[in-house]
């Protein structure tokens, strides 16, 4: 992992955003030759973890000048910029979307105006991130929403609200909220919060209940002898669609799993190792290789082709490939089975 130092020690030394975007650029070209070569896929995926908090950080240092310098607002006394989603647990490909948000804490009657900061760097801080290389969010899951930018005590209320609601996207946002990581300003603010909301998950069996029915969809697109099955519809007909093939259903499900044990921690790696003693042995297992082996394939996809989407024609993998996805996808399977009893038996109160 040479490379990947180095690339750290350059993206450290640079001045400029458009430095920045050439050195992203050069990890696309770095990560082709790493997955030629790579003897683990686990410190494959913690070195660009550890390229992708370089960038989004000298990113946000360039952001927080510009910001202080345009005198918008006042600067709360503590902030903390943090990152969900992929990045969020660690395991971003190259040219992974924005997921981001802000939590701050200010003096009593500063409000407005540690607001009006606040926003001002998260337009900034965006639109930055966007020229580097990490596109705006579709789903605008990102700081300059209101949702993802917040005060200690109206964060606190908004997922008091999640919790208490009963809309399907309550549990939606609060995954989205269970992957949040400190990148950038005051890092114990997050730390407490996430800390916090997992506590206040676990202390309710009904949200743990419909997280565990949250993480059963989508359906893993295996027929019934299982073949494969690929979009019938629209413009990726004839393609297949590597992030929902068991990835998004397979972390879900570890998340499930890990509020049900009130576990903190911010990768899905993480989390199956804190899940040892809750899940058969040869189950947690197979679900750490298969989560490694959806790694594996995110990778490579977005290392070969460049692509921000998520579909590739299965023509693409050989026979080897198309039978460790295969294994992997029924292995989600097995644990959306597990997930099932689990959050089957539990009360509906």
């Amino acid at each position: 992992m040479d490379e990947m130092k180095t690339l750290l020690t350059e993206i450290s030394l640079v001045n400029s955003l458009v430095e920045l975007k050439r050195l992203h650029e050069k990890l696309e070209r770095q990560m082709n030759e790493q997955l030629k070569r790579y003897d683990s896929m686990e410190e494959l995926v913690y070195s660009l973890s550890e390229v992708h908090d370089a960038l989004v950080k000298k990113t946000l240092y360039f952001a927080e000048c510009e910001t202080v310098q345009s005198a918008v607002g006042e600067r709360p006394k503590t902030w903390c910029w943090f990152v969900m989603g992929s990045m969020g647990r660690r395991e971003a490909t190259i040219w992974a979307d924005q997921d981001n948000g802000i939590l701050f804490d200010c003096e009593q009657g500063k409000e407005q105006k540690c607001y009006a900061y606040i926003q001002q760097f998260a337009a900034v801080g965006t639109k930055y991130l966007q020229a580097v290389g990490y596109p705006f969010c579709p789903g605008n899951v990102m700081a300059t929403n209101p949702r993802w930018s917040n005060s200690l005590q109206d964060w606190c209320t908004k997922i008091y609200n999640y919790l208490a609601g009963h809309l399907p996207n309550d549990i939606r946002f609060l995954l989205m909220a269970v992957d949040m990581r400190p990148i950038y300003g005051e890092l114990r603010l997050v730390e407490e919060e996430k800390q916090r909301m997992t506590e206040w998950i676990y202390q309710r069996p009904i949200i743990l209940k419909r997280v565990g029915e949250h993480s059963l969809f989508p359906k893993i697109p295996l027929g019934l002898f299982g073949h494969f099955l690929e979009e019938r519809y629209g413009p990726y007909y004839g393609q297949f669609n590597l992030k929902h093939s068991g990835y998004v259903q397979l972390i879900n499900c570890v998340k499930f799993l890990s509020l049900l044990e009130n576990i903190t921690a911010d990768t899905t790696l993480e989390r199956i190792e804190k899940l040892k003693g809750s899940i058969p042995r040869s189950l947690l297992e197979d679900t750490k290789q298969a989560f490694l082996q959806c790694l594996y394939f995110r990778l490579k996809h977005a290392a070969q082709y460049g692509q921000h989407d998520h579909y590739i024609h299965l023509q693409k993998l050989n026979k080897e490939e198309q039978w460790k996805l295969k294994k992997a996808m029924k292995t989600t399977k097995k644990l959306q089975r597990f997930v099932l009893k689990k959050a089957g038996g539990m009360k509906d109160v």
